[in-house]
C-alpha cells in the first residue's frame, strides 16, 4: 500500500483525504529537516572559517612577554611573583632591571613564554600578580604596535615611551 493508511467507511472512502494529510505533514518535517541541516552546515561553516582566520592572524605570534613593573617597596613582591611564574610554568625570567629601561618607566623584569603557555601564564597572573602592574605583549615583529595596539593591562595601564620604539624601529 503506497504511504497511506485506507479509511474506510462503509460507502465512504477517506484515504484519499488522509493521503493528502500525511503528505502534507511529510513534506513539512522533510522541509525543517532540510532547513535545520542546511543552517547547521552554514553555522558549521562560518565557525571553520573563522578557526581558519584566526589561526592564520595568530601564527604570527612567536611568543609573548609578559613585563611586571615594580618599586623599590614591592620588590619583594615582585620577587614572589616571579618565584611563582618560574616554578609554574615553561618561562624564560628575564633580568631586574631597577631602573626605567627602554620604553618602560619603571622598575620592571621580563618574562617570555611561548603561545601554548598563554592560557596557563596570564590567567595566573591575573590572580596572583599581588597588585603589581604587568603588560603583556605578543612578538609579531612590529614593536611599536606589540606595546601598543596588541597589548594587555593588568592593573594600571602605564605611559610607556613609544618612541623609543620607533626610533628603533627606524634604524
Amino acid at each position: 500500500m503506497p504511504n497511506c493508511f485506507l479509511i474506510n467507511h462503509g460507502k465512504h472512502n477517506r484515504s484519499y483525504v488522509y493521503n493528502k494529510v500525511v503528505s502534507a505533514y511529510y513534506e513539512i518535517i522533510f522541509k525543517l529537516y532540510f532547513s535545520l541541516q542546511s543552517l547547521i552546515f552554514s553555522r558549521l561553516l562560518t565557525y571553520e572559517k573563522a578557526y581558519i582566520f584566526m589561526t592564520q592572524e595568530t601564527q604570527k605570534i612567536t611568543g609573548f612577554h609578559a613585563h611586571i613593573y615594580f618599586d623599590s617597596a614591592s620588590r619583594d613582591v615582585a620577587a614572589r611573583v616571579r618565584e611563582g611564574l618560574g616554578a609554574r610554568f615553561d618561562v624564560r625570567l628575564g633580568r631586574w632591571h631597577d631602573q626605567p629601561i627602554g620604553p618602560h618607566p619603571k622598575s620592571m623584569y621580563q618574562v617570555a613564554f611561548l603561545p601554548n603557555q598563554f592560557e596557563k601564564v596570564v590567567p595566573w597572573l591575573m590572580l596572583n600578580r599581588e597588585g603589581l602592574d604587568v603588560l603583556v605583549h605578543p612578538e609579531t615583529g612590529d614593536d611599536v604596535k606589540d606595546h601598543t595596539d596588541h597589548a594587555l593591562w593588568l592593573g594600571e595601564k602605564l605611559e610607556l615611551n613609544i618612541d623609543i620604539l620607533r626610533r628603533v624601529r627606524t634604524s
